[in-house]
């Protein structure tokens, strides 16, 4: 069920859906966050494939959340946008 979750949020791909999905990822038990980054797996291989434009979109999505007031967001943004930048090249 947390696959489904973190993927459906991932693939919504919008400020919302990515906030949640952040903030959970930060205060996720080592299991949980497991099953999260398994879904960013998934989605990082897509963007990958992707053009250039879904990728900055994505990425300008999740920098958006740097600033966000709550500090999970935050904490989880950042290790977000680590995944992504490790993953998925300009």
């Amino acid at each position: 069920m947390t696959d489904a979750t973190a993927e459906a949020l991932l693939r919504r791909g919008d400020a919302p859906a990515l906030r949640l999905l952040a903030a959970a990822w930060h205060v996720a038990e080592p299991e949980t966050s497991d099953h999260i980054y398994v879904a960013l797996g998934s989605i990082l291989f897509e963007l990958s494939c992707a053009e250039p434009g879904d990728r900055l979109r994505f990425r300008a999505v999740v920098e958006g959340l740097l600033v966000e007031s709550d500090p999970d967001v935050c904490a989880g943004a950042r290790d977000l946008l680590d995944a992504v930048a490790r993953a998925v090249r300009d």
